[in-house]
């Protein structure tokens, strides 16, 4: 009888620990998942948005359409404003922020063009990508898909 009891608490131990072990390597996973979606080099992440340390923030107010740069942890002060937040495809392009120049919530996540040098604000538009400049046309994430096609 003693033993059956040992055994058994050996198992609930085994099964507690098995279980931490999968919601730890599940967060994980999930971690990766949205770093990697906000970093891939020409996907139109955040950190194409980066330049000289900064992130890009454009006003859509037709009164103030101010361009000016933060940095990455007053972005994330910006983020933490907004609350809790789902993360997923074309989340961060419709945050409204906002603006340090009017005060209006009209300032969004800006990227600059690799191509040209444009400012914009990314847009989802329905067959197109959302990183693509209205100045000169190009898409980094069209052009990194472009490439890999053809290997």
């Amino acid at each position: 009888m003693l033993f059956y009891l040992e055994v058994r608490i050996m198992q609930e131990k085994q099964l507690k620990i098995a279980l931490l072990v999968s919601v730890a390597v599940t967060a994980l996973l999930m971690v990766g998942f949205v770093i990697e979606s906000f970093t891939d080099s020409g996907s139109g992440g955040i950190t194409d948005s980066i330049r000289g340390g900064g992130i890009w923030m454009l006003c859509d107010n037709p009164d103030c359409e101010a361009s000016y740069e933060v940095t990455q942890e007053e972005f994330r002060e910006l983020l933490r404003s907004k609350g809790q937040i789902i993360l997923g495809p074309g989340v961060m392009s419709q945050l409204a922020f906002i603006c340090k120049e009017c005060g209006q919530e009209t300032a969004y996540r800006g990227m600059e063009c690799p191509k040209c040098g444009a400012l914009f604000i990314e847009e989802e538009e329905m067959g197109d990508y959302p990183d693509r400049c209205p100045e000169c046309d190009y898409s980094a994430t069209e052009e990194k898909i472009r490439k890999r096609t053809k290997k």
